[in-house]
């Protein structure tokens, strides 16, 4: 069975498992994965057509529980910030944005998070508060910077699961060229090959503070 076969079946699968209310949303290349996600209901999942998809403004997560947002697989689906801050920003406030959130399947590049604060952290990903914890599997996280912590990922008093991504090419100026885990941030980090990654300062793979995670099972090297 093919890699997108499976993520057919995969969705066909949560179809039957949600509430008879979930909906599959389709965003193909020229629609817009935000307005996509804007409009999700809980328990909904939004299938994302093979493409490049060049953001004009980050991807702000909504306050609505249990989204999952798939790819056609990181090789084929790609999400390019152009330089322009984040790609996802997740900062739940109304919502519990648990385990049962997911983004897997993309590349996710291009992010630049250098803007005033908290602009300025997490270039990939940036996950705040215990309320916005998804789980980010199967994507290819590389070239995001930021300019203070998590070139790829930060978590700031978050806790994500991290699973079997490929986190590489990624930099920040202080912390956590491919994660930084900040303020309680307690994420599950594991299956991952976090390589190549740098920093201005301390924790060129992965930098925490004030965390306690469990990185189990990864490939860290070369950064």
């Amino acid at each position: 069975m093919s890699k997108f076969t499976l993520l057919l079946t995969l969705i066909v699968l949560l179809m039957l498992f949600n509430t008879a209310s979930a909906t599959i949303h389709t965003v193909n290349p020229g629609g817009s994965i935000q307005d996509t996600l804007n409009n999700c209901a809980t328990g909904d999942t939004v299938f994302v057509t093979a493409g490049t998809y060049i953001l004009t403004n980050y991807i702000t997560w909504p306050n609505t529980a249990n989204i999952k947002l798939f790819g056609a697989g990181a090789e084929n689906t790609i999400i390019d910030a152009n330089d322009n801050d984040h790609i996802f920003f997740i900062d739940s406030t109304d919502a519990i944005i648990d385990f049962n959130t997911i983004i897997d399947g993309f590349t996710i590049t291009g992010g630049n998070a250098n803007g005033a604060s908290p602009h300025n952290s997490g270039g990939g990903i940036y996950c705040r508060r215990s309320s916005s914890s998804p789980t980010i599997s199967n994507n290819i996280i590389t070239n995001n910077s930021a300019a203070q912590v998590g070139g790829g990922i930060y978590c700031f008093n978050s806790d994500p699961n991290i699973i079997d991504n490929m986190i590489s090419n990624n930099s920040a100026n202080y912390y956590g060229g491919g994660i930084g885990c900040w303020y309680s941030s307690d994420p599950n980090i594991i299956n991952n090959t976090i390589i190549n990654n740098s920093v201005a300062q301390v924790g060129g793979g992965i930098y925490c503070y004030d965390s306690n995670p469990n990185i189990i099972n990864n490939i860290i090297a070369k950064n």
